[in-house]
């Protein structure tokens, strides 16, 4: 529980950050955007090669959010996490 705490407050101030007009804030959540993109981009070819993949991690941390989905019969958890990778 301590782990998500820690997580939503950085979440929170990342976000307030790019509110306040700080390049910063801005600047690491179009990080975490651009990150997802290219790890789509590795899903969607491992998928076509018939590799089952088991996660799709957004950032570093403990996982704020979870969803899970089947493609081509197997199991997928994409979690969102707190800390863009840099």
């Amino acid at each position: 529980m301590r782990k998500i705490i820690i997580s939503l407050l950085v979440l929170a101030l990342i976000g307030y950050a790019s509110w306040q007009g700080n390049s910063l804030g801005l600047f690491l959540v179009g990080v975490m955007v651009a990150v997802f993109f290219h790890e789509v981009g590795h899903l969607v070819v491992a998928v076509l090669a018939g590799i089952p993949v088991r996660e799709l991690a957004v950032g570093l941390g403990p996982a704020i959010a979870r969803w899970r989905w089947r493609i081509r019969g197997y199991p997928l958890q994409v979690t969102l996490r707190p800390l863009p990778l840099l």
